[in-house]
């Protein structure tokens, strides 16, 4: 009977939420947590299992992607109401833009970090490289003696990774 209602939750398109968890790569205690939060509501089969459709699962993606760069899960819900809350679209689309534009430059920022974190670890890496083939314990009263010492105050990556 069981497979019966798999056969019949397929049909209708939609999933339980082990298998978005799988879909989306993420806990069953992940998507109850959205759930909890009223982001999302499900529909329940007569016993009250989880039913999820295609438009539940891009909603937990949007989800996920916001919250995975670090955007608040109150800030989550204040979008995901706006419309709802908005007495015309004129006014739910400015305040929906508003904080779309606060994502953007939330996203710029990182994008800037990031950029930063990358040319740091080229750096280190490039005079990591350097030591490639050296035979000597790598501790400071050795490597002092080292060219590449000189070159520790251009990567705080590589200070970092230097015995103090």
């Amino acid at each position: 009977m069981n497979q019966n209602k798999t056969v019949k939750f397929d049909t209708l398109g939609l999933m339980k939420i082990g298998e978005v968890a799988e879909k989306l790569n993420t806990t069953t205690r992940t998507l109850r947590f959205y759930e909890e939060e009223c982001l999302i509501v499900p529909k329940r089969s007569g016993k009250g299992t989880r039913l999820y459709s295609k438009d539940d699962l891009q909603r937990f993606e949007a989800i996920m992607l916001l919250t995975n760069q670090g955007v608040h899960i109150q800030e989550i819900k204040q979008i995901a109401n706006i419309r709802a809350a908005s007495k015309t679209g004129n006014q739910s689309s400015h305040q929906v833009s508003d904080i779309l534009e606060g994502f953007r430059k939330q996203a710029h920022d990182k994008i800037r970090e990031y950029k930063k974190l990358l040319k740091e670890i080229e750096r280190s890496d490039s005079l990591v490289r350097k030591c490639f083939g050296c035979r000597k314990k790598p501790v400071r009263h050795i490597c002092d003696k080292c060219s590449i010492a000189s070159s520790l105050d251009q990567s705080c990556l590589l200070s970092l990774i230097w015995d103090q």
